[in-house]
């Protein structure tokens, strides 16, 4: 039955996958990937957090205007509720990127009651790649600030080509995980209508917010509240397996006699939640990587 459903499984990892490639050229002299969430000055690169690039990429969206807190955080935090304190955080961390990329102390500042502002000169320019996600050189592009008359003919050749290596290796990364996950799945439940479950597996009962869920799980292992929360978003009365592998997480749902299988690392939490949520309610969600 697991090996039935590969097709729900592809497509989860497709969804993560499918996230458009946008990289912005700031002021001639850093480079901010969405994709791979990383700001490029000069020979250092800066990892951001799934939220600091969302925020980023819609302050840049937004350049010179000002955008109220509720507005970022919508956009930033896909709709979830979280305290303006976070907001603040991610604020600060990307303050203290741009000083270390000696960017002036007004790039993003703050504009009291009413929220932030992304100060910017013009010269911002926005790459990207088609859907089929064959690398291309753009030599003219799209201005997204004001005031830049000339627009200046730029070749990436080399720089696409080794994102497209990196990710060619990124997918069958995460194919191998899928596989290794499902058949970590058929291990432990080999046969479900006799209430087998391999030695060192336990079989338990939790509920969350009224909904209950059977858990099969490693015994030496504890459930985070990060992990609680997305097992929450499958129905009640679903089964749920959870295991960890070095700093691979395998979370697989049994859903209607449907199974779902992911697997992440604890640094794509919140991506993983967007794709499961997607694959749950068989919708499709934007989940930037």
């Amino acid at each position: 039955m697991i090996i039935s459903h590969l097709t729900v499984c592809f497509y989860a990892v497709f969804m993560a996958c499918d996230v458009e490639n946008i990289t912005y050229i700031l002021e001639d002299s850093a480079e901010f990937s969405v994709m791979d969430s990383e700001l490029t000055f000069g020979n250092k690169t800066h990892q951001l957090s799934y939220t600091e690039t969302r925020i980023l990429d819609f302050l840049i969206k937004n350049n010179g205007s000002v955008v109220s807190k509720t507005q970022i955080i919508e956009y930033s935090w896909t709709g979830r509720v979280v305290a303006e304190t976070s907001l603040a955080k991610s604020i600060s961390n990307l303050r203290k990127v741009f000083r270390e990329c000696h960017f002036h102390d007004d790039v993003i500042q703050t504009i009291p009651r009413l929220g932030y502002r992304l100060n910017l000169k013009s010269n911002i320019y926005e790459k990207k790649c088609d859907e089929a996600r064959d690398f291309i050189v753009i030599e003219n592009a799209r201005v997204i600030g004001e005031g830049l008359d000339d627009k200046k003919n730029t070749k990436y050749k080399d720089y696409f080509l080794s994102v497209k290596l990196k990710n060619v290796i990124s997918y069958l990364v995460c194919f191998i995980l899928l596989f290794m996950s499902i058949a970590t799945l058929h291990e432990v439940i080999y046969d479900r209508d006799s209430g087998f479950i391999n030695v060192g597996y336990e079989e338990i009962t939790i509920n969350i917010e009224g909904k209950k869920y059977k858990i099969i799980k490693n015994k030496n292992l504890n459930i985070p509240y990060k992990i609680i929360n997305l097992i929450s978003l499958a129905p009640s009365g679903s089964l749920v397996f959870y295991n960890i592998t070095g700093d691979v997480i395998s979370l697989a749902y049994n859903i209607d006699k449907h199974a779902l299988s992911f697997t992440f690392r604890p640094e794509e939490l919140d991506k993983a939640e967007c794709v499961i949520k997607g694959a749950i309610e068989k919708e499709k969600y934007v989940c930037v990587l």
